[in-house]
């Protein structure tokens, strides 16, 4: 059977496979830190980050702080988490250290009366790494390195976020971030 001027049944189908799969060889690697890493939890990357549009859970302090408004019952939530990074400066391996860590949140409507009843709702999140609570690293002069993110992926996080729901259509939300850190000076001598 022919169709659209001598195109053969099947050709088309046999020409998208084709494209579909050239853009899969032609892909690169994913890049990020812990948190754009793992989102919090598994949802948001299984669905290849559209988690954003769809949170409703504790999650949503990171993806969207407006989804805390469309928390419906108490949540807690516990998890292990591991990345590992794969990367190259100068056409050269770069040895990172990998992200491994905890991470547990909660999500609740909070009970207020009037017309905020049903409405708000309070989202808490906090990602603890198992090596250590906040570290620094500096490699040698010339050894190329990746200075942020080994020591972003190796730091705690806890977050905060309160949603509201205006009406059925529209919620709003706010969050706030905060990440261990390190202050100092080094002083670098020659022995």
């Amino acid at each position: 059977m022919e169709l659209w001027g001598g195109w053969k049944k099947g050709l088309g189908l046999r020409v998208s496979w084709l494209v579909v799969l050239g853009c899969w060889a032609m892909a690169g690697s994913a890049q990020a830190s812990t948190l754009e890493l793992f989102g919090l939890g598994g949802r948001s990357p299984g669905l290849v980050g559209n988690g954003v549009a769809t949170t409703a859970d504790y999650a949503s302090v990171y993806l969207n702080p407006a989804g805390l408004g469309h928390v419906t019952q108490t949540r807690l939530s516990f998890g292990a988490l591991y990345g590992d990074f794969k990367l190259e400066l100068d056409d050269r391996e770069v040895d990172t250290d990998p992200a491994l860590g905890t991470n547990f949140g909660a999500a609740a409507r909070l009970k207020l009366g009037g017309i905020l009843e049903d409405r708000v709702s309070l989202g808490f999140s906090a990602f603890v790494p198992t090596a250590a609570i906040a570290r620094a690293d500096w490699p040698l002069t010339g050894e190329p390195v990746f200075a942020v993110l080994n020591s972003r992926s190796q730091v705690v996080a806890l977050q905060l976020g309160l949603g509201a729901r205006i009406n059925d259509r529209l919620t709003v939300g706010a969050a706030v971030l905060g990440l261990a850190g390190l202050g100092g000076t080094i002083f670098v001598s020659s022995d």
